[in-house]
């Protein structure tokens, strides 16, 4: 029995036309026609394709997402035969990170250390300020003071209150600069986030053949989102004249 069972399996393996293509094949195909109606266009496509005995499974990708799946139709099969078409939505890239990508976050990251870094420098200066203002106050109330001395005080805190609003409003400047880049980055970002994540038709077609042959492929298929309205340039003289 285990015997049998082995003789099987090897049978089975061993003949090409039991066995499906173990990956779909991409084809590359081109336009050769667009028809466009008010409602709707037809587009014919032609593709160069090599298939092997048994079940093949092509891919043509790449196509607009707006297909009408009923519309689909293939010709020049000779002895092939359709066992299925099938239309899909693919969206491409969606897990892809290009190295443009990356390199605009690593700067992005980077941008956005800088801002927290000079946004935590002007805490500390605020702070301080305050801290002046409440030590002036203290020390203008004190009676012992001489006036002299109040002067110095008073000209000490007013020095150091606008070296510091000074460098405030520096940094402030520099927070709006690092601001203004990061949403370019940001949005150069969305861009390339917006086109890794582009929706694009995809048909899949598994044929029969009882031969490996080369086949000139005629696709065609409907699309929806697609049409177009006539507009007139009329002219005259006048009102009475003649168009």
């Amino acid at each position: 029995m285990r015997m049998l069972s082995l003789l099987l399996f090897y049978l089975f393996f061993s003949n090409p036309k039991s066995i499906a293509s173990e990956k779909p094949l991409a084809q590359n195909s081109k336009i050769e026609k667009v028809t466009v109606f008010l409602q709707g266009a037809t587009v014919e496509r032609s593709s160069s394709v090599s298939i092997q005995s048994g079940v093949n499974e092509l891919v043509f990708d790449n196509l607009s997402p707006d297909i009408l799946e009923n519309s689909i139709q293939l010709r020049g099969l000779d002895d092939a035969s359709i066992l299925s078409i099938t239309f899909n939505l693919d969206y491409l890239d969606k897990k892809t990170v290009s190295a443009e990508y990356e390199s605009l976050k690593t700067d992005l990251d980077q941008l956005l250390y800088e801002k927290n870094s000079i946004q935590n420098t002007i805490e500390g200066y605020e702070r301080e300020l305050k801290l002046l203002s409440e030590n002036q106050r203290i020390n203008s109330d004190n009676t012992d003071l001489s006036l002299e001395k109040v002067k110095q005080i008073s000209a000490y805190y007013r020095q150091r209150s606008t070296e510091i609003q000074n460098i405030i409003y520096k940094q402030k400047r520099e927070v709006q600069d690092l601001d203004r880049k990061i949403n370019d980055y940001r949005q150069q970002m969305n861009n390339l986030d917006d086109s890794r994540k582009e929706t694009r038709g995809e048909i899949t077609v598994k044929l029969q053949s009882e031969r490996a042959t080369n086949l000139n492929l005629e696709l065609s298929y409907i699309i929806q989102n697609a049409g177009w309205f006539p507009l007139y340039d009329i002219r005259a003289e006048s009102t009475a004249s003649p168009i």
